[in-house]
């Protein structure tokens, strides 16, 4: 399943569905992306009415909204929603063009934003600065008047995360979240109306700029603007330098590709220039990129290299089967010609060993009924019949058990040594985990990383490392 369905409801209140939609046995399941669709919807129009209420200038600004279905970019988990107000859409695409961590679509992780998120056991209304938002958490210094006086009207303490961000922020459980129509919304009314300053001022643009952010960011268009008029050019040569039999519509297509062409050429070059701009900081910043994509990549080859199993070097190898035709097939492990077989090991197996004719399995050991059968006259073994004393199968020959001088006796069958012994790398004993203690990862490619115990089950945890949630077994946790 992909993304619910868009609905557009009316908020009136909030309602217990409002957080049962986000309860910890339905973060994983696609079944309720109807139900946080609903809930999206509602808080979507809440803010909406409560901007208008304000009287706030939305002007320049969007309303985002985090998923509301499991998907890649949140771990295939929702835990909750947020719903705030934040820059427009191509704001963020210029700044992510400029610095590539700052993504467009993580609003929650790289832009300031005002407004609500609901959960599981509550609501909260923030005004944040995610500790990745690298543009505008240049602009706290300049914004600490607005931020006090915002502070004092609200009630509320400006703090800094754990994660190393920012936020202001009133929180609810489920059981005090106001019912009523009026008071909800009046609720996050007064909350836009006391820190929309905060969030403008929280916010970079080009008129809210003390660090020079714009100055690089020109310094940025400008390059890829070369890039794509020396593009343009080489392509406008290789058409007029083209054979005369080149299609025109092939030629028009391959002219309209190259801009194309050198925004992807510019893409793969370092994007923010170091505050000298010019040829020689340029270069010295791309070297100093190149330099830490190599030491982190040599870093991953020995991580992989660390935890990867060792090979036994002792295991003998497997020798490969040998097929035989009509010709050369042997019940006992030998060809026609009496010589061992190829396929597999040759064994001190007797005549008793064998299949007989028949469609059924082999009856001729233990008094089975296969020998009641020999005794009746009715079936014949293919090696001899043991019940007629020895007497010749073909051509007055001996069994085959007693020509080549084996046992009629089966034997019992010995283990093949050539098969290679396969064991699971040895693990260190389980370790007893609380849910919510902090731990290490021993083994893999996390090992050495920290995390936290979200819940055990089965031998196994879940552990959150930074943004993602491993399954990892008890024996690879050491608590801290």
């Amino acid at each position: 399943m992909g993304r619910a369905a868009v609905f557009e409801e009316r908020f009136d209140g909030w309602m217990a569905s409002d957080f049962d939609a986000y309860l910890e046995r339905k973060w994983r399941s696609n079944r309720f992306n109807l139900e946080r669709g609903r809930v999206r919807s509602r808080l979507t129009d809440a803010l909406k009415r409560a901007a208008r209420q304000a009287g706030v200038d939305t002007d320049g600004w969007t309303l985002w909204s985090s998923l509301d279905h499991p998907s890649f970019f949140n771990g295939h988990v929702v835990r909750g929603q947020r719903v705030a107000w934040c820059r427009i859409d191509a704001e963020r695409e210029r700044l992510m063009r400029a610095d590539p961590t700052v993504e467009a679509e993580r609003v929650d992780r790289c832009h300031s934003h005002l407004g609500v998120h609901v959960d599981g056991t509550g609501l909260e209304l923030m005004l944040a600065v995610p500790p990745q938002a690298a543009f505008d958490l240049t602009l706290l210094t300049s914004a600490s008047e607005v931020l006090t006086a915002a502070c004092t009207q609200l009630e509320v303490d400006w703090a800094e995360t754990d994660d190393g961000g920012w936020r202001l922020s009133k929180k609810w459980n489920r059981e005090d979240a106001p019912a009523d129509e009026d008071a909800a919304v009046g609720e996050m009314t007064a909350w836009l109306a006391a820190a929309w300053a905060c969030l403008a001022a929280l916010t970079w643009s080009e008129d809210n700029d003390p660090a020079g952010w714009a100055e690089r960011l020109t310094a940025t268009a400008a390059d890829a603007a070369e890039n794509s008029s020396t593009a343009e050019s080489d392509a406008s040569d290789s058409t007029q330098d083209s054979s005369p039999t080149r299609a025109p519509a092939a030629t028009q297509a391959r002219a309209d590709q190259a801009p194309v062409r050198a925004n992807r050429y510019a893409a793969s070059k370092p994007r923010l220039a170091p505050a000298g701009s010019g040829a020689k900081a340029r270069q010295e910043e791309a070297q100093r990129v190149s330099a830490e994509r190599e030491a982190r990549r040599q870093r991953a080859m020995e991580i992989l290299a660390a935890s990867s199993p060792t090979p036994r070097g002792d295991a003998p190898q497997a020798s490969a089967p040998h097929i035989q035709g009509d010709s050369g097939r042997s019940s006992g492990g030998r060809s026609s010609a009496g010589r061992p077989s190829a396929g597999r090991p040759s064994d001190n197996r007797g005549n008793g060993s064998q299949r007989s004719r028949g469609n059924g399995p082999n009856r001729s050991q233990n008094g089975g009924r296969g020998d009641a059968a020999r005794q009746r006259g009715g079936h014949r073994s293919r090696g001899g019949d043991a019940q007629r004393g020895g007497q010749a199968h073909r051509g007055g020959q001996a069994p085959r058990g007693e020509r080549d001088g084996r046992s009629r006796d089966r034997a019992p069958r010995q283990h093949d040594d050539r098969r290679p012994f396969q064991s699971r790398p040895e693990r260190g004993p389980r370790v007893s985990v609380d849910v919510g203690a902090q731990v290490e990862l021993k083994h893999g490619l996390f090992a050495g990383k920290l995390g936290t115990v979200k819940s055990v089950k089965k031998g196994q945890a879940e552990v959150e490392v930074g943004a993602m949630t491993l399954n990892v077994p008890l024996a690879d946790l050491a608590p801290i």
